[in-house]
Formats: structure tokens, C-alpha cells, sequence
């Protein structure tokens, strides 16, 4: 395992941390390449400015195809062993690479491909940063509902991020990312992932990766209530789970709020009531009448 070939994957629009998730994963592995998309090709200036000491591969999209079809293109510039992905404004400390791999190695397998998702360090602007997940995810349970679950108002119980997976190339190529996908890309690429006949998914308790919320540019702080409510029909709504009305609460509900939509409130609040939310998640989303 320690000989596999990786592919790193980094999908950027140019912004400045991006040189800080690129030099996290330089010294991960003695086999590996780095390949840097770039979503947005006018900022390939400054991008090659502020990369250009470093030993990456710079591969352009024809612009604004978004950060799953970005991955699915930087996953097919090189070929490889296995691939992990790291978000432009997220880093890794030095061995992350190896204990992911040491994870497939050791994970009970009945499929012959190979998925892993992991824990991490998560930073919020001005807090120290918190170990999350506090739970893993049990045996045979669904992801997504895994993914959707708060029943504290304390963030962290469950968590499933585009930093800490990483996959054999032969599970990429069986199940690429959802391209069509606007919100929630990592949250169904993993529930794809576990769907598959072929590919077993595994979550690992390495927590060598760190995670910032709400860096500028960042998609999951853009709010689009219609497309996560499209995931949670998808995905959640008829799972009889009461994670699904946690990301009602959660999602759909705080969105609304926070954008004072009205007719939007009173559909989520009714669907949160319907699928029996927890009471953390809707706390959460009142709490935003308050900003």
C-alpha cells in the first residue's frame, strides 16, 4: 500500500489559499502528483504567480463548470492508484495520506473497490479549532443520513467533507462526481459511493486534515434553498428518519429565514414538523431571526 500511486486533486477559482492546501499536500506520499484546477481561467495570472514554485500541475476548465465537474476533470488528467481530494482553502498536516491509505488497507471488505472518509479539525473564524466527528458512522448505516443528523445544537456530532476522502481509481471511474450537482456534492458523491455494487465505503478516524468554514468564495456558505430541498427529496425524504427533518431544520428552514422568505418558512416549518426534526436544528434556524 505505501508504494500506491496517488492523485491529488485541488479545485480553485485562483483564491490565495489554495497555496496553502498545495504545500499541505506536497510532502504527504513518496508516490504522488498534485494537480491544481483552475474553475475560473482569467485568474490563471495570478494563480501561476502565486504557485509557481511549487510542483504542481495547473489544469484548466473551460470556467464556472463548478467543483464536482472540476474534481471529475482533475481526477482524469493522470493516472493513479488512488485519488484524494483537497478543497482549495482546507490543508492537511503531514501523513494524512498514509493513514488513509492504511485505513482501506485495514477496513473489512465484500466489495473490491475502495472509498474512505474521514475526521478533522474543524476552524471557525476567532474559535479553537473542534475534533469532528464526535460519532462515527455505525455499520450498514445510510451516509446521508449520517451526514444530515444534529441532534445538538453544538456542531460536530457527524461529519462527512470533500477534504478527507479519498477513493481507488477504479471507484472514481465506476461512480465519478455529480456534476449536476449545485449544494451538497460531497454529501451524494459519498452516498453514490456506498450505493454502488462494486465500491465499499469506509469512515476513518484520521484526523490530520483541517477544515475552515466560511472562507470568502466558499460554495457551502452560498445559501440555494431550492437546490438542497432537491437533495433532501432525493435523498432523505422518505427514509422515515428523523435526520431528515434535521436537515430540513437545519438547511431549508434556516435559509429561508435568514433570507426572510416567507412562504419558504412555512413550507420548511411544516416539513420539520412533518419528519420530526430534532429540537437542536430548529433552534438553530431561529436562532437566525436574530441576526
Amino acid at each position: 500500500m505505501s508504494k500506491a500511486f496517488v492523485l491529488i486533486v485541488i479545485p480553485t477559482t485562483g483564491r490565495a489559499s489554495v497555496r496553502r492546501a498545495v504545500t499541505s499536500a506536497l510532502n504527504q506520499h513518496s508516490s504522488q502528483r498534485i494537480v491544481v484546477v483552475l474553475d475560473a481561467p482569467d485568474n490563471m495570472p495570478s494563480l501561476l504567480e502565486g504557485l509557481h514554485d511549487l510542483e504542481v500541475d495547473i489544469v484548466l476548465t473551460p470556467g464556472g463548470v463548478g467543483g464536482a465537474e472540476a474534481r471529475n476533470i482533475g481526477s482524469r488528467h493522470q493516472d493513479s492508484d488512488y485519488i484524494a481530494y483537497l478543497d482549495d482553502d482546507d490543508w492537511w498536516e503531514q501523513g494524512y495520506i498514509a493513514g488513509q491509505l492504511a485505513a482501506i488497507s485495514a477496513a473489512k471488505r465484500s466489495r473490491p473497490e475502495n472509498a474512505v472518509f474521514g475526521s478533522a479539525l474543524f476552524h471557525r473564524a476567532g474559535n479553537t479549532p473542534v475534533a469532528v466527528p464526535r460519532v462515527l458512522m455505525r455499520e450498514g448505516e445510510d451516509v446521508a443520513v449520517y451526514a444530515a443528523r444534529r441532534r445538538r445544537v453544538r456542531f460536530g456530532e457527524t461529519f462527512a467533507q470533500t477534504s478527507t476522502i479519498v477513493v481507488s481509481r477504479s471507484a472514481f471511474e465506476l461512480c465519478p462526481w455529480p456534476a449536476d450537482m449545485r449544494k451538497h456534492q460531497d454529501w451524494e458523491w459519498l452516498a453514490r459511493l456506498q450505493d454502488h455494487s462494486q465500491i465499499e465505503l469506509t469512515q476513518s478516524a484520521i484526523g490530520r486534515v483541517h477544515v475552515e468554514q466560511g472562507a470568502p468564495g466558499s460554495v457551502s456558505k452560498t445559501a440555494d434553498w431550492d437546490a438542497s430541498y432537491s437533495w433532501w427529496k432525493r435523498r432523505l425524504s422518505s427514509t422515515g428518519s428523523r435526520e431528515s427533518g434535521d436537515f430540513v431544520a437545519t438547511i431549508l428552514l434556516r435559509t429561508a429565514i435568514r433570507r426572510r422568505q416567507w412562504p419558504l418558512i412555512a413550507k420548511s416549518a411544516l416539513l420539520a414538523i412533518r419528519h420530526k426534526s430534532h429540537a437542536a436544528p430548529v433552534l438553530i434556524a431561529l436562532a437566525e431571526f436574530l441576526r
